[in-house]
């Protein structure tokens, strides 16, 4: 198995997200590569097309994950952008998730959640849904953290 976890993250927290779930994949001896979305435009909430900066080639991956943090009740515009451009994710398991500042789910987590599964699935992927939703005081909770990342981990894996 060869997975790629693409994500956005000004702050920080998305990237350590991601960080910890690719080092369960590594210690299972599952190949995984972080890839860091980029963009050159100034960014705002609810931008539509923006342009990319990263290279990306997702074909000799089996199963992507993609990651978003919540900006103004919504996915932040970076990796929805970059699944507009209709990456190829056919044959393709996709899992998504969200990370918030709020602990409230509906206050953006959700249509975040959403909005991804919609993308990847217009871009031909196997979905899995609900791939999960954490917010800033979870990540900062070990044990909540801990479980978040071993779902995701585990969803991919069974």
């Amino acid at each position: 198995m060869n997975v790629a976890i693409v994500i956005y993250s000004k702050s920080g927290t998305t990237f350590t997200v991601a960080r910890k779930i690719a080092s369960l994949f590594t210690d299972a001896k599952i190949n995984c590569d972080i890839i860091r979305l980029e963009s050159k435009d100034i960014l705002r909430p609810r931008l539509k097309n923006i342009a990319i900066s990263t290279k990306v080639n997702l074909e000799n991956y089996d199963t992507v994950i993609f990651g978003t943090p919540v900006w103004a009740f919504t996915a932040a515009p970076v990796v929805p952008s970059f699944l507009n451009t209709k990456p190829v994710l056919s044959g393709k398991k996709v899992l998504n998730f969200i990370t918030m500042g709020f602990s409230l789910r509906f206050l953006g987590g959700n249509s975040a959640q959403r909005l991804l599964d919609v993308l990847t699935l217009e871009c031909g992927a196997t979905v899995i849904k609900n791939g999960g939703i954490i917010s800033q005081s979870s990540m900062h909770n070990g044990s909540k953290s801990e479980a978040f990342v071993k779902s995701i981990f585990d969803k991919i894996t069974k």
